[in-house]
């Protein structure tokens, strides 16, 4: 009788357990993407703690989901920034090996690819830094997307201080995705920063003629007269027409608010028009609390 009682609980305790577990899968199925946008609403309010803390639990829940090893890595990374010269060594191998984990559950994961990249290059030789790695994860990115191919060897080139080259990239790009508003305005900003103003515009007003009334183009011409400092006269009414445009959703190409703000504060500063200044780079403080772009443009005037 007792020996029927005890192999009646072991079986159904045996019966049950595949449901239990299905539950529990269930449970951490609806948890994981809740987990997921509040670690993506703290990563875009600059609050990189919490971040962690969100994508650690999606990776306990979902293990072999590779957004959110990317995500988890872009969070550490960014955390790094803010770190003492002690932590940061530690903080950037633990991003390197969660953008591995990505690149391990989704070998096609370009954003991993890239996070390993920027890893290789700024990483010295001694905490696995190599340029040699960071060149075949551009190789592995030019198979998966043309374009980023060509925007990741411009990031080498770049770094190992090759302008010439990375110009070429940018140029094949542009020919290669004539469409793209990324590739006009990467072109744009080696032309600047290379002191080819002049044809950094030009390659602007190819934009806004193939793409007119296009958000994205023109924050690129509004970018271009800040750095620059010139046309300013033109690149003011731009952005101040922008901010005004009902609200859309940013992403990779579309502005916040809050950037808006802050290259309108450029424009006005480079016009030496202070107090106006002053004004937008709070209202972007304001909109981005942990704007350090804008806090440090405040501190300047």
């Amino acid at each position: 009788m007792r020996k029927g009682i005890i192999r009646g609980v072991i079986g159904g305790a045996i019966v049950l357990a595949p449901a239990i577990a299905a539950a529990q899968a269930a449970q951490a199925a609806q948890a994981a993407p809740e987990a997921y946008k509040t670690g993506r609403a703290a990563f875009a309010a600059a609050d990189y703690s919490a971040a962690i803390k969100a994508f650690e639990r999606t990776v306990q829940l979902d293990e072999k989901n590779a957004e959110y090893h990317l995500w988890l890595a872009r969070s550490v990374g960014m955390s790094a920034a803010d770190a003492n010269l002690l932590r940061q060594p530690f903080l950037a191998k633990r991003a390197k090996s969660e953008f591995e984990k990505t690149v391990a559950f989704d070998r096609t994961n370009v954003p991993g690819r890239e996070g390993l990249l920027q890893f290789y290059l700024r990483a010295p030789a001694i905490g696995g830094g190599s340029v040699a790695k960071a060149r075949e994860q551009a190789e592995e990115i030019a198979k998966i997307n043309g374009l980023r191919g060509h925007f990741s060897r411009a990031t080498i080139a770049n770094h190992e201080k090759e302008p010439a080259v990375a110009e070429r990239e940018y140029r094949a790009a542009l020919a290669e995705f004539p469409d793209s508003v990324p590739a006009y305005a990467s072109l744009m900003n080696n032309l600047q920063q290379t002191g080819k103003s002049d044809e950094a515009f030009a390659v602007a007003e190819k934009l806004l003629a193939r793409r007119p009334g296009d958000i994205a183009a023109q924050f690129a011409f509004v970018r271009l007269t800040a750095t620059s400092g010139t046309r300013l006269d033109r690149g003011e009414p731009m952005v101040r027409l922008l901010i005004a445009l009902p609200p859309w959703t940013p992403d990779a190409t579309l502005p916040t608010p809050a950037a808006l703000h802050f290259w309108l504060g450029e424009i006005l500063a480079k016009k030496n028009e202070r107090d106006a200044a002053r004004k937008e780079f709070e209202m972007a403080l304001q909109l981005k609390p942990k704007f350090d772009a804008a806090r440090r443009a405040l501190k300047s005037l």
